[in-house]
C-alpha cells in the first residue's frame, strides 16, 4: 500500500474555540495508506468528519462545506502521529 499525507478543508462548521461559539472554517492533515490517492482521500475525509461529530453542532439549515483539495505520496510518515487528529480552525466572515 501507498501512504499519502491528505491536506482537508471545511467552512461553515459551527463549534466552540475557546470561549467563542461562531462558524469557523478549518484545516487539517491526516496521514492514511491507500492503494491510490482517490481512495487515500475518502479515507481522509471519512477519518474528519467522524472527528467532527464530536465538535460541531451545525443544523440541518448550516451549509458546511468538506474537501480533500491536496494529497502527496510519501515515502514514510517519519514522526507524525499517524492519521493525525485535531483542527486549525478560523473563524468565517
Amino acid at each position: 500500500m501507498k501512504k499519502y499525507k491528505v491536506l482537508v478543508k471545511g467552512n461553515n462548521y459551527k463549534t466552540v474555540v475557546g470561549s467563542i461559539s461562531h462558524e469557523f472554517g478549518f484545516h487539517t492533515t491526516r496521514f492514511v495508506e491507500s492503494d491510490s490517492h482517490i481512495a487515500a482521500k475518502e479515507t481522509a475525509l471519512k477519518l474528519v468528519e467522524a472527528e467532527l461529530k464530536e465538535v460541531v453542532f451545525n443544523n440541518q439549515a448550516g451549509s458546511p462545506v468538506i474537501e480533500a483539495p491536496q494529497f502527496v505520496e510519501v515515502e514514510s510518515f517519519g514522526d507524525h502521529d499517524v492519521p493525525g487528529r485535531g483542527f486549525t480552525w478560523h473563524m468565517v466572515a
